[in-house]
């Protein structure tokens, strides 16, 4: 029950402050609406087939989607629940609205989450903002069940025609830092092992400034190994 008020309280103090900042959503073009679609019908499909106890999720977005999980996690139960432009879900389209299909119904025992890029990318939130939704998911996942372990993932730097991003990166990170040390989960910090000596994505661990490379993929499985046999 104190968790239930807690975060409800959070969500209430996150609304009206969303509400005194901004008053306008992010239109979805009809291309990555029917995308989106696509990708919650398959995670429904490929939910009914499950055979096993103790998934892990990979949460995220277009860079989640595009982890290619048969190379990387051969014969591990690991569902990649990323869908491309996808956003915290603080704008009313997002993860928070399909962590059922997403996580719940997965028989999930762990769940790898990174998500913000694209809520910066709009600036409609800021940082801390955005933050304080992933926040939200956080707690909609401890509620649904305390026991499944969320381990929250740093945001990645940019490069190219989305360097803009970076300084915004930067802050919302130190705010995930701070989300997962208050609600004690383990913050796995990706960001120094991209970035180059110009506070750029390094290029060949990125294919358009943004999204990973095979190489970068690679290393983004080797940071969260460790962790995939925790109990």
């Amino acid at each position: 029950m104190i968790g239930k008020i807690s975060t409800m309280l959070t969500l209430i103090m996150f609304l009206i402050t969303t509400f005194n900042c901004h008053s306008h959503k992010v239109a979805i073009p009809q291309w990555l609406q029917q995308h989106r679609q696509q990708r919650l019908a398959q995670f429904k499909n490929e939910n009914k087939q499950l055979n096993k106890q103790n998934y892990t999720i990979l949460l995220g977005n277009s860079i989640t989607e595009g982890f290619p999980v048969e190379t990387y996690f051969v014969d591990q139960p690991v569902l990649n629940r990323g869908i491309v432009a996808d956003h915290s879900g603080i704008e009313g389209n997002g993860i928070l609205q399909r962590l059922k299909v997403s996580v719940f119904d997965c028989k999930a025992s762990k769940v790898f989450l990174m998500i913000g890029i694209n809520d910066l990318a709009d600036k409609i939130f800021t940082p801390g903002q955005i933050a304080n939704g992933v926040k939200l998911i956080v707690q909609k996942i401890q509620q649904f069940d305390p026991n499944i372990k969320i381990y929250l993932q740093s945001a990645l730097p940019t490069a190219g025609k989305y360097t803009y991003l970076n300084k915004m990166v930067l802050e919302f990170n130190q705010y995930l830092k701070k989300t997962a040390d208050e609600l004690k989960l383990t913050y796995i910090d990706l960001y120094p092992h991209f970035v180059n000596y110009t506070g750029e994505m390094q290029a060949q661990l990125g294919r358009d400034g943004l999204h990973l490379t095979d190489e970068g993929y690679k290393i983004w499985y080797q940071l969260i190994l460790p962790y995939l046999g925790d109990k």
